[in-house]
């Protein structure tokens, strides 16, 4: 009877617990299902934050280009709090992965970037010890060969490299396709922002110091991108070395219209859209021996500088005071 009896409540026992288990797999269950839904919501919210943030960044910097007086002074300001605000809110959820100085830059497969990377803001200059910086207040580091430039990156550690071609595309190509970027406040009309190239003109400007630099920038120096970052000199200023060699080809020594090449591959070099060659996008100077690329073109290009304005001019052991560059880092 005895040992019925403690059969029985081990048979019992072992029930409840059974029952036990059931009832905390289900609770636990709850939770991770709230907790997807709460984590799903986070996210929905984030990527409208991020796009009120570029779209918010544009506005801002159509109103700065304007004469504003009264209350589009205030409206100015309560936007730049607001994006402030927007700006500390994603801080907490979206934590930079960049080196100081550097921009996040988000991929495009289809150019030949499949992960994002981080670009330095700013022409590359030199601290004092032959370490490039990205700062906005130091004159942009010229007079170095492509060699130079990419050892002078590599210098910084593991993940730092000259920027390459497919890179520089894949910064174009999201310049090109942001409102902000174009005089007209649409992608594709009016012209692209060209920098310092010599020219004062709707898109372009004259710097009194060449290669230009500091705080107070003209806001033709400055694109932006889809995330929300900025870059400057991408066009005009110096003009930057990438880390490609085109190789021999068979085209035409001399200048074109971008529009106008067609002895070379176009996704290597090429905008989306297809633009006049007073739309700003760059010109390019071609050579058939397949010499060093430099992009963006230079303070004295004038007409020629752009994204995706593209040089294959100089030898490998050229340097001047007009060429410059851009070191990326790859996580």
């Amino acid at each position: 009877m005895k040992r019925l009896f403690i059969v029985s409540l081990a048979f019992l026992l072992s029930i409840n617990l059974s029952f036990s288990a059931s009832k905390k797999e289900k609770r636990l269950a709850r939770i991770e299902k709230k907790q997807i839904r709460k984590e799903s919501h986070l996210t929905a919210k984030i990527e409208r934050k991020q796009a009120k943030l570029v779209k918010l960044t544009q506005l801002i910097e159509k109103l700065r280009k304007k004469k504003l007086k009264g209350k589009s002074v205030r409206r100015l300001k309560r936007k730049e709090e607001k994006l402030a605000k927007i700006k500390a809110w994603l801080s907490q959820f979206v934590q930079p992965t960049c080196p100081e100085g550097f921009v996040q830059i988000p991929a495009n497969p289809s150019i030949g970037t499949d992960n994002d990377f981080c670009v330095m803001k700013y022409e590359a200059s030199n601290d004092g010890e032959n370490l490039p910086i990205s700062l906005a207040t130091n004159q942009p580091w010229t007079n170095v060969t492509p060699s130079e430039a990419k050892s002078a990156c590599q210098s910084l550690g593991e993940g730092y490299d000259l920027i390459s071609n497919e890179e520089w595309m894949t910064i174009a190509i999201n310049i090109e396709n942001v409102d902000a970027n174009w005089s007209e406040g649409i992608v594709g009309e009016g012209c692209l922002k060209q920098g310092n190239n010599g020219l004062n003109t709707t898109c372009g400007y004259d710097s009194p110091m060449d290669p230009d630099y500091g705080e107070a920038r003209n806001s033709k120096a400055m694109h932006t991108l889809n995330n929300g970052e900025t870059v400057y000199d991408m066009a005009g200023n110096a003009r930057e070395w990438v880390d490609y060699i085109e190789g021999t080809n068979q085209c035409v020594n001399g200048f074109y219209n971008l529009v106008d090449i067609n002895c070379l591959d176009i996704n290597t070099y090429m905008p989306e859209g297809i633009y006049s060659g007073d739309q700003g996008v760059g010109k390019a100077y071609l050579h058939n021996l397949g010499r060093t690329t430099a992009r963006g073109g230079m303070w004295s290009s004038r007409t020629i500088a752009g994204v995706f304005a593209l040089d294959f001019s100089s030898p490998a052991h050229f340097r001047n005071s007009a060429s410059g560059f851009r070191c990326v880092y790859r996580d």
